[in-house]
């Protein structure tokens, strides 16, 4: 879950890598300025929503199996694998809001 939460965050990336391009392209190229504004600008609503939503589903599901972990008497091990899937979420997401 981690894994593919972490890819997937790295493909909405891509837009926030462009978005000089694409501004550029939109004062250059875009014959109807205002539909094209509008256009990138639902797209980059649309990338942070779908990152938030990945974050927080990715951050419950950990949460829940460190809980489940321990109420079935995870060991140490265990427990530390999950705390550090939910502090990688956590980190990953400062780093990103700081982007």
């Amino acid at each position: 879950m981690l894994k593919y939460s972490i890819a997937t965050l790295k493909s909405f990336r891509a837009l926030d890598d462009n978005i000089i391009p694409k501004l550029n392209a939109l004062t250059t190229r875009s014959p109807n300025l205002l539909a094209s504004c509008a256009r990138l600008f639902d797209e980059i609503v649309d990338s942070f929503v779908k990152r938030e939503t990945i974050l927080d589903v990715c951050s419950r599901k950990c949460k829940d199996d460190l809980e489940t972990a321990l109420k079935n008497g995870a060991n140490s091990a265990q427990v530390n694998s999950y705390e550090m899937k939910v502090n990688s979420i956590l980190i990953f997401m400062a780093v990103n809001e700081r982007k």
